[in-house]
C-alpha cells in the first residue's frame, strides 16, 4: 500500500511531528535557517517543531528534504530512532579510533547495522560513509593495507560528500604512496586536487591535497615538480592566512628542501611548521611533524642525533594517544632505529629496528630499511651470518618496492653493504637495480632478471 503523508499527518499530534522534526534537524546538524531556507520562514518552522502549527504533506516533505531524512522516517519513530542510534555509535567508534583504540573502534563498527530495508535518504547515505571511512582509518590503524583500501575506494566511488570523498582520496593515495604504488598515489591526488580546485574548496582542502601530490611526486623522483607545487601551496596559504595550509605547505617544503640537500631552510621551515601548530588541538599532526625534524636532525651536518631522540621520543608517546595509522609510528620507531644507532646503543637500535621489521611485508620499504640497519647493527658487533641473513631478508623486501628515486637510493646503501660482507652475486645485483630505479642504465653485464616490472 502506497504511504499516505496526508492521512498520517491528520492522525498524529503536531507535538509529535515537531519534535521529531526537531530531532533530525538537530541530528543532521542544521541549524533552523538552513532548514527552512527555501520552504517556511524560520519563525514558522519553529512553531512546528513546538507543536503550534500543523504541517501539511508538501511543506513537510520540503523541510525533510533540506534536511536529508525521509517524511516517513518523521512519521515513523522508529525509523528516525534507528538513525539516531547508528550516529550515536558512529560517534562511539570514532571517539575509540581518535584515542588510538581502534581494535575497540572496528569491533562496535561490526555490531552497528544500517537497515538496508529502510528507504533511502541523504542522512542514511553520509551514516554510511561515516561507517566506511572509519572503518578504513581504523583497518590503516592497525595496518590491514588491502582492508583500508578497499574501503576508501567506496567513500570515492559513492561521492556522497565533498569533504568525505576528500578524506577517502588523501587517505588511500597515502596508503599507495606508503606501499611503493606512485603511480596510483599520484593519480588519485591529482584527481582531488583537479575537484576542489574546480569546486572551489577552501584554502585548507586544496593544500592537503597539493601536500599529497607533491610528496607522491617527489617520491617517483620529479624533484621539480614537487618543489614547484609546494611553492605555489606556500604561497596559497600564506595569502589565505590559514594557519592548518601554512603548517602543511611549510613541512613538505622542508622535506624536499632536506633532499636537494638545503638543511639550515629545512630545519628551518620544520620549526616554522612546530611553531604554527603550538597550541592547536592536533596532537597526530604535531606527532608527525617532530618525527620529521628528528630526522632532519639526523641528517644535519654535524648530526644531532640526541636532541633528535629527544623529538622523536615525545613524537612517540604522543602517538599512543591519537588515531595515528600503522605507517606514521613505523616512520617514527624506524627513525628513533637510526637515531640510537649513529647515539652508540646498539641495543635500543635493534630493539626499534626489530619491531620495525616485523611489518616489513605490508610495508616492504620500511622493512628493508629496518633489515638493513639489522645487518649493520650485526656487522658492528661481529655476528657475520646474522648480518647476512638480515640483508638478504633487505633484498626480499626491498623486492616488493617499485623502481623510484627512494628505492634507488635504499638499493645503493644496500648494495654496497652486500659488497662489504662478500655476498658479491648480490651486491651486484643490487647495484643493476639501483641503476634501474634511478632511471640508468648499467654499463656493465647483461640485464638482471629482476627487472623494475618483474617486481
Amino acid at each position: 500500500m502506497q504511504f499516505d503523508l496526508t492521512k498520517a499527518l491528520e492522525e498524529l499530534d503536531p507535538a509529535d511531528v515537531g519534535h521529531r522534526l526537531k530531532e533530525a534537524r538537530l541530528a543532521a546538524g542544521m541549524k533552523q535557517p538552513q532548514a527552512a531556507a527555501g520552504v517556511v520562514s524560520v519563525g514558522y518552522l519553529s512553531r512546528i517543531e513546538r507543536g503550534e502549527r500543523r504541517a501539511n504533506a508538501f511543506v513537510l516533505e520540503q523541510l525533510c528534504r533540506n534536511i536529508g531524512v525521509s517524511p516517513e522516517s518523521i512519521i515513523n519513530s522508529n525509523e528516525a530512532t534507528d538513525d539516531r542510534r547508528v550516529e550515536v555509535e558512529l560517534d562511539f567508534a570514532e571517539l575509540e579510533l581518535l584515542s588510538g583504540d581502534a581494535t575497540a573502534a572496528l569491533t562496535r563498527l561490526a555490531l552497528t547495522e544500517i537497515d538496508d530495508d529502510l528507504p533511502r535518504s541523504p542522512l542514511r547515505d553520509r551514516l554510511r560513509e561515516r561507517k566506511t571511512l572509519t572503518s578504513a582509518k581504523a583497518h590503516a590503524a592497525l595496518g590491514h593495507v588491502n582492508e583500508a583500501q578497499t574501503d576508501f575506494a567506496q567513500v570515492m566511488q559513492q561521492r556522497t560528500t565533498s569533504d568525505g570523498t576528500l578524506e577517502a582520496s588523501l587517505g588511500l593515495s597515502r596508503l599507495k604512496r606508503e606501499t611503493g604504488d606512485l603511480h596510483g598515489a599520484i593519480a588519485i591526488a591529482e584527481q582531488a586536487l583537479a575537484a576542489v580546485e574546480n569546486a572551489p574548496a577552501p584554502v585548507d582542502d586544496v593544500v592537503k591535497v597539493s601536500m599529497a601530490l607533491a610528496a607522491a611526486v617527489y617520491e617517483a623522483g620529479d624533484t621539480n615538480r614537487a618543489l614547484a607545487i609546494c611553492t605555489k601551496a606556500v604561497q596559497l596559504a600564506e595569502s589565505a592566512d590559514s594557519t592548518q595550509a601554512r603548517a602543511a605547505a611549510y613541512w613538505n617544503t622542508a622535506i624536499i628542501e632536506c633532499e636537494a640537500g638545503r638543511m639550515e631552510q629545512a630545519l628551518s621551515l620544520t620549526r616554522r611548521a612546530l611553531a604554527v601548530f603550538a597550541g592547536a588541538d592536533d596532537a597526530r599532526l604535531e606527532a608527525r611533524l617532530r618525527t620529521q625534524l628528528g630526522i632532519f636532525l639526523l641528517r644535519a651536518d654535524p648530526p644531532a642525533p640526541s636532541e633528535a631522540i629527544a623529538q622523536l621520543t615525545q613524537a612517540r608517546d604522543t602517538y599512543q594517544h591519537t588515531d595515528a595509522d600503522t605507517a606514521d609510528i613505523l616512520h617514527n620507531r624506524m627513525a628513533l632505529a637510526r637515531a640510537h644507532f649513529a647515539a652508540g646503543d646498539v641495543d635500543a637500535a635493534r630493539s626499534e629496528a626489530d619491531y620495525c621489521a616485523l611489518a616489513g611485508e605490508q610495508y616492504p620499504f620500511v622493512g628493508a630499511t629496518a633489515t638493513t640497519l639489522l645487518g649493520r647493527i650485526a656487522v658492528q658487533i661481529g655476528t657475520t651470518g646474522d648480518a647476512r641473513t638480515h640483508f638478504l631478508r633487505a633484498i626480499h623486501f626491498l623486492s616488493a618496492v617499485g623502481a623510484d628515486r627512494r628505492a634507488a637510493q635504499q638499493w645503493f646503501t644496500l648494495a654496497t653493504l652486500l659488497d662489504e660482507a662478500g655476498l658479491d652475486a648480490e651486491a651486484k645485483d643490487a647495484f643493476k637495480r639501483a641503476a634501474v630505479s634511478s632511471g640508468l642504465t648499467p654499463s656493465y653485464g647483461n640485464s638482471s632478471s629482476h627487472t623494475a616490472d618483474s617486481r
